[in-house]
Formats: structure tokens, sequence, C-alpha cells
């Protein structure tokens, strides 16, 4: 089973959300050199700590921990203060044109009425991705904002704000396949995850009553 994030706990600090990259190496040699091999952007990993104030809070803290040491992941809410511009707008949407295979780091969308630029993140389902690139998806394409052409494979000069597909590139790989039709949200980012390490789950409330625990989340893969 996955547990769902309490709505009674909203964390009152954030660090932004961290790919952390592994990578193997032989170490160097006299002269300096060093070959490493790299991971596919290796893993997410966020923290967050929180104002356990009201009696509320404590329980759903105390039943959310305890399904974590049994085992179970979590889907937190990944707060992200420089959202996609329009994300929260009506009618804003992002959709997959056609098939991509799990693994893929780039896909065909139809983005209308969000400005997707390299940073913003999104989800898929419980999946979590960052675009660091939009680039046309092959042919040349009008400019919709000035009277240059977009060619393809060149990056996108301007805020994908219109209903142009575009080719969005991003990291980590896709963790499933996404068919035709799938819809990318830059609004409610989700990650599926469970704790770094159980040794900052334990609750230590001051008067028996308040807390301000700070829990590192990992992806769960």
């Amino acid at each position: 089973m996955t547990a769902t994030w309490p709505s009674s706990l909203k964390p009152s600090q954030i660090t932004d959300p961290e790919l952390v990259a592994s990578y193997a190496t032989g170490g160097r040699t006299s002269n300096g050199l060093e070959q490493r091999v790299l991971s596919d952007a290796g893993y997410w990993r966020l923290s967050y700590t929180f104002a356990i104030r009201s009696r509320e809070q404590v329980l759903a803290w105390r039943a959310l921990v305890t399904r974590m040491k049994a085992g179970e992941a979590v889907v937190a809410t990944v707060y992200d203060m420089h959202r996609a511009t329009g994300a929260d707008a009506a009618g804003s949407s992002a959709t997959v044109l056609s098939p991509v295979p799990i693994g893929s780091v780039s896909a065909l969308v139809a983005i209308y009425g969000i400005e997707a630029e390299p940073g913003a993140m999104f989800s898929i389902g419980d999946r979590l991705y960052r675009v660091v690139a939009v680039t046309a998806p092959g042919e040349a394409q009008d400019n919709w904002l000035d009277a240059d052409a977009w060619t393809g494979g060149e990056p996108w000069p301007a805020p994908t704000l219109g209903v142009t597909p575009v080719q969005l590139w991003f990291l980590p790989p896709l963790r499933a396949a996404a068919p035709a039709g799938t819809r990318l949200s830059f609004q409610n980012l989700r990650l599926q995850c469970w704790p770094e390490g159980l040794s900052s789950i334990p609750l230590d409330l001051d008067l028996g009553k308040f807390a301000d625990p700070t829990l590192t989340l990992v992806e769960a893969l």
C-alpha cells in the first residue's frame, strides 16, 4: 500500500527537491585524470520541517510514521514557490501527443497556457520531473511572439504559452511508459517516496504537545 500525505501536515520549511546523482570511478591517475561513469540522474531527495502544534497534527504524524516504519511509501506533496507560470490558470494543460517509452528523457507535448521553462517541475502520476530544455519537435514553426521562425532542434526562445507542440526534455528519465493522452501536471506536484533513514522519524514533544521535526524523504524506486 501507499500512504496519502495528511492534509494537516504542512511544512513550515522546505528544501528545493534535489536530484542525487551517483557515479562509479576508478580514482585519479598520477597526472590528475579521472574517469567517471554517471548514473541516469539518480533519485529525488527533499526535506520538510513541520511545526506540530495541535493534537490533530500529532496523531497524523504518528499514523504516517507508523505506516512508513512498516515499509509503506508515501505520496508527498511537493511544494514549489516557483511553479511554471500559468499552471494554476483555468483551462491550462499539458498532454503527451505520442507514446513515450520508459527511460526516455524527452516527450512531444501539447502545452496550452503554461510557460514550461527550463527549471520548472511537473508530475506524471506520482513521479516528479524537472524540465531541462524545450525545443522544436523537428520541422520549422512560426514563433508566435516575434518574426523569426523556430527551426527544428533549436531551443525555444520564449515561454511556451501557446498551443504549439514542443519537444520537452526532462530529468530524471521517465519512470514508467506514458501513452498518448497522458497529462502532465505542473500544478499538483507529487512524489512517491519514503524516509531516507528511520532515525529522523521519532517525535520529541516539548511539554508533551509541541515539536518541530524534520523529515528527509527520498524517491521510492
